[in-house]
């Protein structure tokens, strides 16, 4: 039988099912977007405090050197601000914050030059710059790392340096070696790490002055021998030319900071 015009024809139960299970559906993902927008968006919240009260942790790191390390050795980060310590900020109470700071060798004039010679020859800063490392915990277990180079503050004082040049003997047999070793201190009596000498030797003056010897320099400039003999540099396997018999004296040569570090031995005999 055909429906009386007019009349409208109604959803049938299978019908009514299958639109409740749709509208059930979109429901449910709209539920399930909102909680994924809810929880990324607190996540990116608590990311963006992590990274503040890192960068002001980090400040306050800085700060702290400035202070102390001009009038301290630069090797002294016991009193450094939260370091080795898990600690709070009183704003953000669900935050957990840590510092680190380990030594970090730097290459001088870079990494990539200084790789094209063997290890043992490498220029290299060891003791003048901390690599610090703020982190931030909270919730289950999350985690921001902000990283960064602190190094020795600057703010020294006119004519900051002086060297000390010291042999390990006053007098040298014909043939004979012997070390030289090198330090520097600035203005404050603190050792200055890290400078790269260069040397030379000087006769002295006077009837027992003339001598003359060869120095065998590493190549950062921290291990020096001398010895009493002049090569003959023009030939690929240096030979011993001659004695400079006399008093002399090695010479040092550095820059801290752009400004000369400059420096001595006493006088060496030369022996005949």
């Amino acid at each position: 039988m055909k429906a009386a015009p007019g009349l409208r024809r109604g959803l049938t139960l299978a019908e009514a099912i299958v639109s409740m299970f749709i509208l059930l559906a979109g429901v449910t993902v709209m539920v399930r977007l909102f909680h994924t927008s809810l929880r990324y968006s607190t996540l990116v919240d608590n990311q963006s405090i992590a990274t503040v009260l890192a960068e002001r942790q980090m400040e306050k790191v800085r700060g702290w050197s400035r202070t102390i390390h001009l009038t301290q050795p630069f090797s002294n980060w016991a009193t450094c601000p939260g370091l080795g310590m898990t600690s709070t900020d009183t704003d953000f109470p669900g935050f957990e914050i840590k510092v680190g700071a380990t030594l970090q060798k730097i290459y001088s004039p870079c990494s990539l030059f200084e790789s094209l010679f063997p290890a043992s020859e490498q220029r290299t800063l060891n003791a003048s710059t901390r690599k610090v490392t703020v982190s931030v915990y909270w919730g289950d277990q999350l985690e921001y790392d902000l990283v960064s180079l602190v190094s020795i503050p600057t703010g020294e004082p006119p004519n900051p340096a002086t060297a000390t040049v010291n042999a390990g003997t006053g007098t040298l047999s014909q043939g004979s070696r012997t070390s030289v070793s090198v330090s520097a201190t600035n203005s404050l009596g603190q050792p200055l790490p890290d400078l790269f000498f260069n040397y030379i030797i000087q006769p002295g003056a006077g009837n027992t002055g003339g001598g003359n010897g060869a120095l065998d320099v590493a190549r950062d400039g921290r291990t020096v021998t001398m010895r009493h003999c002049i090569y003959d540099l023009a030939t690929p396997v240096p030979n011993i030319t001659g004695y400079g018999v006399g008093t002399c004296t090695v010479r040092v040569l550095a820059l801290y900071r752009g400004k000369p570090v400059q420096g001595a031995t006493a006088n060496i005999d030369m022996q005949p």
